[in-house]
């Protein structure tokens, strides 16, 4: 049996963050979101797959800078053909502005990074580097 080390700090976190949400959503303010995103490492290279429904393609940037990959963008709230908004009986679709970072390993190869976007699910392909491998110099 091994032991789990218990953290209810997160727990906390999510759950303001649900909070606040929730509350800013039922006064109809649009506020900063956070999409979910999924971090898997293969032997090769690491993927993000990040959800974002309702999200174009266009309106999504990533950027790489000194080893951290910022994704960021906009989601819009929904109007009809007219340009009206509907009145909001309820609304659980989180709109406005979304951020997330994330500090990527000295490994990865940051020139080869690749995104796509599919069924509203962002995927990110960061290639890692090959391993330097030690070298045995000779003396004379």
């Amino acid at each position: 049996m091994s032991l789990i080390h218990y953290n209810p700090w997160p727990m906390i976190d999510t759950l303001r963050r649900d909070f606040e949400q929730a509350y800013a959503a039922q006064r109809g303010e649009s506020q900063t979101w956070q999409p979910q995103v999924d971090v898997l490492e293969f032997k090769d290279r690491y993927e993000l797959h990040a959800d974002l429904p309702g999200v174009a393609p266009e309106q999504v940037d990533l950027d790489l800078t000194d080893g951290v990959l910022t994704l960021s963008g906009q989601r819009e709230r929904r109007v009809d053909a007219e340009g009206d908004a509907p009145e909001r009986v309820r609304q659980e679709l989180l709109t406005g502005r979304f951020e997330r970072r994330f500090q990527l390993p000295r490994t990865v190869d940051a020139g080869a990074v690749s995104a796509r976007a599919e069924n509203g699910v962002l995927r990110i392909t960061i290639p890692k580097q090959a391993e330097a491998q030690p070298l045995k110099i000779k003396v004379s």
